[in-house]
C-alpha cells in the first residue's frame, strides 16, 4: 500500500535503514557517453555507506533547512509497517545541481528496507512520484545521486532517467565520490 503524506512524515520515513555496501563504482566514461543508458559497475574495495551517518541528511532536519512546508512523503506500507519512501521537493529551487532545471520537482531522498530491496518498491515509488508531480505540471524530475551508489543508478536508468551533470568534485577534493544528476522527462506521463 502507499500513502501520500506532507512533511510530518519526514521523522518516521527516515527510520528506514538506507546504509548499503559499496563494493564498485559506475564507470562515468560510459555513463556520459550513453547518456546513463548504460551503467557499467567497476569493483572497488568495499565499504559501508550510511546517507544518514551526517545528522544534517537525515529526513528529520529537512524542515529545518528552508521551505519544506510543501514537499511530500510517499510512503510504502506492507502489514502496516513502513518499508519504503520518497520524499519531493516539487520544485528545484535551492538544489545546486538542479539550479539550472526550470519547472523542475526533486528527488530529494529515496530509501526502502533492506529486506524489501529488489521486489520493484523503489520502481513503483519512483513511477507514482511521476504521475503525481507530473499532475501538478511538472516537466521533469530530477534526483542527485552519487557514482558510488550503483543500484541506485540502475534504478534510475531502467526507470527512463538519463544523466544531465556529473560532478567528479561537487563533494570536496578530499572525496572519491563523484555527483551524477538524473532527469526524467514527464511529458509521456501526462499524455497517458
Amino acid at each position: 500500500m502507499f500513502r501520500w503524506e506532507g512533511p510530518g512524515a519526514f521523522e518516521e520515513h527516515g527510520l528506514i535503514p538506507i546504509s548499503f555496501m559499496v563494493q564498485a563504482t559506475v564507470d562515468l566514461d560510459v555513463l556520459l557517453r550513453t547518456e546513463g543508458r548504460t551503467v557499467v559497475a567497476v569493483p572497488r574495495p568495499s565499504y559501508e555507506k550510511d546517507y544518514d551517518a551526517v545528522p544534517t541528511e537525515r529526513p528529520a532536519s529537512y524542515s529545518r533547512n528552508g521551505d519544506t512546508g510543501r514537499w511530500l512523503v510517499l510512503g510504502a506500507f506492507a502489514d502496516g509497517r513502513r518499508v519504503g519512501g520518497v520524499v519531493l521537493a516539487p520544485r528545484a529551487n535551492g538544489f545546486a545541481f538542479a539550479e539550472d532545471r526550470h519547472r523542475a520537482a526533486v528527488i530529494v531522498d529515496l530509501r526502502v528496507s533492506p529486506d524489501f530491496r529488489g521486489i520493484g518498491i523503489g520502481r513503483r515509488l519512483i513511477e507514482e512520484s511521476c504521475s503525481h508531480v507530473a499532475g501538478l505540471g511538472t516537466e521533469t524530475l530530477v534526483v542527485e545521486t552519487q557514482d558510488t551508489n550503483v543500484p541506485a543508478c540502475r534504478l534510475y536508468s531502467s526507470c527512463g532517467f538519463s544523466v544531465f551533470t556529473v560532478d567528479r568534485l561537487a563533494y570536496g577534493e578530499d572525496t572519491d565520490e563523484a555527483l551524477i544528476g538524473w532527469e526524467r522527462s514527464l511529458e509521456a506521463v501526462r499524455i497517458r
